[in-house]
Parts: C-alpha cells; sequence; structure tokens
C-alpha cells in the first residue's frame, strides 16, 4: 500500500493566498486469497483561495485564515520553525520558501 500528496499554499502580499492539493493512493490485494492480485487505486487534487492576515492574541501571533466559503480558522505561528525554513511533523514536511509562489 502507497500514497502520495503535494500541498502548496502560497502566501502573498495584500493578503490573498493560493491553496492546491495533489494526491494518489494504491492499495494491494490481499496476500494467499482470490483477490491477492487486485489494486485500488485513487487520486485527486483540490483548489482553494482566500484571505489571510497575523494576528496578536494573548501573547501570541496567528495566522488568520479566511477560505472561499468565508470559513475562519486560526493557526498559532512558531516563528523558530518558520525561521529554519524546513521542518517536519509527523509524516508531512513543510518548507517555506519566501518569493517562490505564485503571487504574480
Amino acid at each position: 500500500n502507497s500514497a502520495s500528496s503535494l500541498t502548496y499554499v502560497d502566501f502573498c502580499p495584500g493578503g490573498q493566498y493560493y491553496y492546491s492539493y495533489d494526491g494518489s493512493f494504491t492499495v494491494k490485494g490481499t496476500q494467499g486469497t482470490s483477490n491477492r492480485n487486485n489494486r485500488a487505486y485513487g487520486a485527486g487534487n483540490s483548489n482553494n483561495s482566500g484571505q489571510w492576515k497575523v494576528l496578536f492574541y494573548q501573547g501570541t501571533y496567528y495566522l488568520e485564515i479566511v477560505d472561499a466559503y468565508n470559513q475562519k480558522n486560526y493557526y498559532p505561528i512558531n516563528f523558530q520553525l518558520l525561521n529554519s525554513c524546513k521542518w517536519i511533523n509527523g509524516n508531512t514536511t513543510y518548507v517555506f520558501a519566501q518569493g517562490k509562489g505564485r503571487c504574480g
């Protein structure tokens, strides 16, 4: 079994962001059974955009995201990780690459 995905979030000057996701998976059949050679496959993608800004609340900076459906989410900002430009959390690798996005 395997799965992979690639997600980009581009934070542009002026408060606009662009989100894109591409993912796929493969599931093998069960060994020792009649379906051992069967496989299931899948793939999907998603795109979204919205507004972002940084807020300061009770001594902590937060990233506010407002998506295309006007849903708001808040994420605490860890400046130590952000300044390292690359970090890993579980199976996810994050990369911060200033000036490399699709903000054109």
